[in-house]
């Protein structure tokens, strides 16, 4: 199983063709002429959920979580990053898999930095940003053991430094 917070096909088609058995796409955008276009030509078949709100993802636990979770570029497009990866921990079984890429601040400071009007990131919905050691620290408290990290290009914007991180997290019973 897995489970993709996405806004295109690319990740559940890939999921298909390496040999998931099911593949169960949540989006919080309704794309769904683009993904019956790329099931249609690429002759992946996964489920699809569009715009779906975090209290209609209990249903989807039924089958004692997901073996993979990716949320990629989701943290920084919401009010409660918090909450977001909470719910993300909920959807993997023990030992599962998160694969997590956001923007993030480069300052080793535990801070959460908030886009106040645009002032810190152009996109206007775009809300909250990390410090890379904030991140950590919340993957840690919702028991995402870090596997392994990359981060790539630094962009500056109001004084801060931004990079793009991606890491991989097993989810562990403790903390």
């Amino acid at each position: 199983w897995s489970s993709d917070v996405c806004s295109s096909d690319l990740v559940p088609t890939l999921l298909k063709r390496r040999g998931a058995s099911e593949v169960v796409a949540l989006d919080g955008l309704d794309c769904s002429a683009q993904i019956e276009w790329v099931q249609h030509y690429t002759g992946s078949k996964f489920t699809y959920y569009p715009a779906v709100m975090f209290d209609r993802i209990v249903p989807l636990l039924e089958n004692g979580g997901f073996d993979v979770v990716v949320l990629s570029g989701v943290l920084y497009h919401v009010f409660n990053p918090m909450h977001v990866l909470g719910v993300a921990r909920s959807l993997l079984r023990t030992g599962g898999l998160l694969v997590l890429e956001t923007a993030a601040v480069s300052d080793a400071s535990f801070a959460m930095y908030f886009n106040q009007s645009g002032k810190v990131y152009t996109d206007p919905t775009s809300f909250w940003f990390p410090t890379v050691p904030v991140l950590d620290y919340l993957l840690r408290y919702f028991r995402l053991a870090p596997l392994d990290c990359v981060w790539m290009g630094k962009t500056k914007a109001m004084g801060q430094r931004f990079s793009r991180v991606a890491a991989v997290c097993r989810a562990v019973g403790e903390i």
